[in-house]
């Protein structure tokens, strides 16, 4: 068994473990086949990548996958509480217009000569959560 969680998305890597979860996934390949852009090998800087990739966790993927995934795929139409689907979804609405802003933000420092993760870096970390 690769995953113990019964799902599908597994990596094997030459002869290590099998790696499952998308974001272990996507960390694992950045660090090891990406260039600085993708994974800065600066601690900070990729401090700074971790912590968009747990607002978007804690931020978008938590507030969608009850409030509003569930609600829709997992009840039956007959059940489904349109109005708390719609609170649900324009609560959500505000929140990709934060990483858009700061990542706009971040693109103008470097303009400046700043050191700030790339907008490749933060995407990575956050475009799993944005496409569930």
């Amino acid at each position: 068994m690769f995953n113990p969680n019964w799902t599908v998305l597994v990596l094997r890597d030459d002869d290590g473990p099998a790696l499952w979860e998308t974001g272990a996934i996507l960390r694992y390949l950045a660090g090891r086949y990406g260039d600085d852009a993708i994974w800065p090998r600066d601690p900070l800087t990729r401090a700074d990548v971790d912590r968009w990739t747990e607002w978007a966790n804690l931020n978008v993927a938590m507030a969608f996958a009850a409030p509003v995934f569930w609600r829709i795929v997992r009840t039956p139409a007959h059940r489904q509480d349109a109005a708390a689907i719609a609170q649900a979804v324009q609560a959500l609405e505000h929140r990709p217009r934060i990483a858009e802003q700061s990542l706009g933000n971040t693109r103008r420092s470097q303009a400046r000569g700043s050191p700030a993760p790339t907008s490749s870096s933060a995407t990575c970390c956050i475009a799993p959560t944005k496409s569930r």
